[in-house]
């Protein structure tokens, strides 16, 4: 059983009560996938970081040394250019972004977590139903067919 990660979060979240095996089987490999990306997003995410801190001190340093001759040049006046200047908004916009990013694949690690409890929870749910005894026929597919029954 291969299947590809990624492209719809919807997708991968959603379980198979008819197929409790194969989810349980894909359920590690799934969350190490999105696991995996959101570290590499946080590395993004510091590395956009690192560049925001040094675009703001290269940015400050230059105001400092070259400062406007039309302005009275105050802390507040330097912060002001320094808010201001393009370099240090893209290196803004480029953080938030990754930032961005970060928060959506924690919301999707978080979300795997909670799939695998339901996952447990239905496990459970379906071998309390198997074993029980009272069922005359105990096959899986007879149990699988009570269990999605049991919605409706």
């Amino acid at each position: 059983m291969s299947k590809t990660f990624g492209e719809n979060f919807a997708d991968d979240v959603r379980i198979n009560r008819m197929k409790l095996d194969e989810e349980c089987e894909i359920q590690p490999s799934l969350y190490h996938f999105y696991a995996e990306e959101y570290a590499i997003a946080r590395s993004f995410r510091d590395a956009a970081k690192d560049k925001l801190d040094f675009v703001l001190g290269e940015r400050e340093i230059y105001i400092r040394r070259n400062p406007p001759d039309d302005i009275k040049t105050t802390e507040a006046v330097y912060t002001a250019l320094l808010v201001q200047d393009s370099d240090v908004l893209a290196a803004k916009d480029e953080y938030r972004n990754h930032m961005a990013k970060v928060d959506v694949l924690y919301a999707a690690v978080t979300s795997l977590d909670h799939r695998r409890s339901e996952l447990d929870n239905l496990v459970t749910i379906w071998t309390k139903d198997y074993y029980n005894g009272t069922q005359k026929d105990i096959t899986g597919t007879a149990i699988r067919g009570k269990l999605n029954n049991k919605g409706e």
